[in-house]
């Protein structure tokens, strides 16, 4: 009977498979490494607390998109809050308040799932793909000041809903 390998031979046959199959998810080197490290850690911890996985190539990958997952995910919330940020050069100051009752992702993704659908795609390639007004355009097949025609209109339009929110807000409290 072959003895199964432990944790170090494990690390060892399956570090360099790791890399590539985190890189062909798009993730550059250096993050790629730190989703690695962060993955092979758990899976010490879990190796030395439990004992061994009784497939652990299959752990290991469903534990790295689980990480690959959390790290998209947070990019996402990261880059919302900054297109919001951004957003507030479109508001006055009254407005801005309603932006304190954007309190939750839940309530983020509704607003933007108000836009309309170009304007919506427009507002995601711009700040959760990271994508320039030209890249936007040739992927879209629009003029560049389309794009940034859309780009504006939907800042203006998720301020307008955050100020309707507030007028709405406003009224529940006088009643």
């Amino acid at each position: 009977m072959n003895p199964r390998p432990d944790f170090g031979e494990f690390f060892e046959a399956y570090y360099g498979r790791a890399l590539r199959f985190v890189r062909r998810h798009g993730f550059p080197v250096a993050e790629a490494e730190d989703v690695i490290a962060e993955t092979f850690t758990a899976l010490l911890v879990r190796w030395q607390s439990h004992g061994e996985p009784e497939q652990p190539a299959a752990y290991l990958y469903r534990s790295l998109s689980n990480q690959m997952a959390r790290r998209h995910a947070k990019r996402d919330q990261q880059a919302f809050s900054q297109a919001l940020d951004e957003t507030i050069d479109v508001i006055d100051a009254r407005q801005l308040e309603a932006f304190d009752r954007v309190e939750t992702m839940h309530d983020a993704w509704r607003l933007l799932c108000a836009l309309p659908e170009r304007q919506r795609a427009i507002f995601y390639m711009r700040f959760f793909l990271d994508m320039s007004g030209r890249e936007i355009a040739q992927q879209l097949g629009l003029a560049p000041g389309s794009v940034s025609k859309h780009l504006f209109m939907a800042r203006k339009r998720l301020a307008e809903r955050l100020q309707e929110e507030q007028d709405f807000s406003r009224a529940d409290h006088l009643d």
